[in-house]
């Protein structure tokens, strides 16, 4: 999955803003940042929206929640939510109705 972010976004970076762990879970929430400067290597990375979509050249801040579930030093669990709709806004492949 690293390397179809990378692909598309070369300088890609997550920032941590605030995690907290319970037991086996751990949840953060999370700022993605990067410029789309080429195309996923895997179609299905982003559920498939930047599969075929040119670069745009444009950079990008997204806001993420993942959830982990952790046994001993193995994340055997992950989910997320991602704001793809903002991202798509962001890259202009998606614009707001009139």
């Amino acid at each position: 999955m690293f390397e179809a972010l990378f692909s598309a976004f070369p300088d890609f970076h997550y920032e941590i803003l605030e995690e907290v762990e319970e037991g086996e879970r751990v949840m953060c929430k999370v700022k993605m940042t990067g410029t789309h400067r080429g195309q996923p290597t895997m179609p299905e990375a982003f559920g498939g929206m930047l599969a075929g979509v040119a670069p745009t050249g444009r950079r990008v801040e997204v806001l993420q929640f993942h959830s982990f579930r952790v046994r001993g030093s193995q994340i055997c669990e992950h989910a997320a939510v991602r704001d793809d709709l903002g991202m798509c806004l962001q890259l202009g492949i998606v614009s707001r109705p009139s």
